[in-house]
């Protein structure tokens, strides 16, 4: 039996509402489904997603066609000669469908398509044009590589990377994703592994000595990049939760302190005196506070601050890697200093233009 009888097991179990359907080996952008789920198919049809852009389909000799008449679809098959638009896999269905499928089995014929294909010779298949969104037939090993082809080329922030990460971080990172994807490891022991990585390089930068200094720096860079590797995992394997989330934040703030403490520990040893302990202070605080700004300002608007340059400068991988650059030199207590100070700047930039925005919503608001 085709995949129609699968999709009839399900008949007891929607109810009467619309519902979703989608083909399990289909890589498929959430934007399609966004626009299928706007569409309204009336009782007894149902709405399929499909695109009009041949060129872009990857294997077009492999896709399940359709022939369109108007917002309609008349005819569905993968041999069809003559062709408008490729069936994305995406359809929002009424309990018409299953009639499509009993019609169909009637005739010795078992799959989708050909329940489809019964409702689209009675007028009941609508076309929901999806042309643009990005989806992919996962049912050869050429297909396959094209979507972790894909896959991995999402896994940046959605353009909310700092400019290190962006630049240096994501590439090595993603590489490490996705060997790693393969494997059993959760994006949480990534975390953990993460913040270990960056204690051992706190406690090199402690030490003192250049050749520590050097090693130090390195490894807590080596720490920001892997930090990138458990939201990667993590969306790669659908496995992203608030939990999750809070707990990389907090395991960051513990390695922040954790380097700054041991920086400013390494210099206060051959520069008595409170100054140095003072200068630490002030950065460690910028750290904090740069990472709490932009939170604090989505809790109380309801949406992200925008990724300005402000937004890019107070970032982790920044700060992480002017310390490991000045570890490099011989200066990493000064590294410290200039992005604790930068992390401030970027905390009074960021109120300023946060309270231009909420003036400028509450004048529109009033308006």
């Amino acid at each position: 039996l085709g995949n129609g009888a699968s999709a009839l097991a399900a008949c007891d179990k929607v109810g009467t509402a619309p519902f979703l359907l989608t083909m399990a080996d289909h890589l498929i952008d959430p934007s399609l489904i966004k626009a299928v789920l706007r569409a309204g198919p009336r009782e007894g049809e149902v709405c399929l997603a499909v695109d009009r852009h041949k060129a872009d389909i990857f294997d077009p000799q492999d896709a399940t066609k359709v022939t369109l008449s108007n917002d309609r679809v008349v005819r569905i098959g993968k041999g069809l000669e003559v062709w408008d638009a490729a069936d994305t896999g995406v359809f929002l269905c009424t309990r018409g469908l299953f009639e499509g499928i009993r019609l169909a089995g009637a005739r010795q014929k078992h799959s989708l398509s050909d329940a489809v294909g019964e409702l689209a010779a009675a007028g009941r298949v609508i076309a929901v044009d999806v042309s643009g969104a990005s989806w992919l037939d996962v049912d050869t090993p050429e297909a396959l590589r094209e979507a972790r082809r894909r896959l991995l080329a999402t896994l940046s922030k959605g353009g909310e990377d700092g400019y290190v990460s962006a630049c240096l971080n994501r590439p090595i990172s993603t590489r490490l994703s996705a060997r790693l994807a393969d494997t059993a490891v959760t994006p949480n022991q990534i975390s953990v592994v993460s913040f270990l990585i960056s204690v051992i390089g706190a406690g090199l930068l402690a030490l003192g000595p250049y050749a520590a200094n050097l090693v130090g720096g390195l490894v807590i860079q080596l720490a920001s990049i892997i930090d990138g590797c458990d939201g990667e995992i993590a969306r790669l394997k659908q496995l992203a939760s608030p939990g999750g989330g809070w707990l990389d934040t907090l395991l960051d703030r513990y390695a922040d302190l954790a380097v700054a403490l041991a920086v400013t520990f390494a210099y206060a040893t051959s520069h008595p005196g409170p100054l140095p302990w003072l200068g630490g202070l002030l950065a460690a605080c910028g750290f904090i506070l740069a990472s709490y700004v932009t939170k604090e300002f989505a809790l109380r608007h309801g949406r992200s601050y925008p990724n300005d340059v402000l937004n890019r400068l107070k970032r982790r991988d920044l700060r992480l890697f002017a310390i490991c650059l000045g570890a490099i030199v011989g200066r990493p207590f000064e590294a410290l200093l200039a992005v604790g100070a930068l992390s401030h700047a970027c905390v009074v930039g960021i109120l300023i233009r946060g309270w231009a925005i909420s003036r400028s919503n509450q004048s529109y608001e009033g308006g």
